[in-house]
């Protein structure tokens, strides 16, 4: 479990590093890029919210990411948002989408 909140990170490059963190909650912070997340297959949970993302692409090679949150950033695209357990997509705070 990893929470790094609000302190304007930019480059998150070294988790990559933590392949078997379940948690992570980057929030509050100035990332306009996530791919260092690719190789966290363990992944459970991503909350990502009031970033500068563009994108909320959830990789494939993530097998139990159930939750993830992209709230409040600028995301123009909603391209590569299909994952077989994903349970629950914040992109936005006025609109939470469930999976069933």
């Amino acid at each position: 479990m990893i929470f790094v909140f609000g302190s304007e990170l930019t480059d998150i490059s070294l988790l990559a590093s933590y392949v078997h963190l379940r948690y992570v909650d980057l929030s509050g912070n100035n990332l306009r890029d996530v791919s260092a997340l690719n190789s966290l297959s363990h992944l459970l949970t991503i909350e990502l919210s009031n970033n500068k993302l563009t994108g909320a692409a959830v990789p494939s090679n993530l097998p139990y990411l159930q939750t993830a949150s992209f709230a409040s950033n600028r995301i123009q695209s909603l391209a590569g948002i299909s994952h077989p357990v994903l349970e629950s997509l914040n992109i936005n705070r006025k609109l939470t989408l469930t999976y069933a």
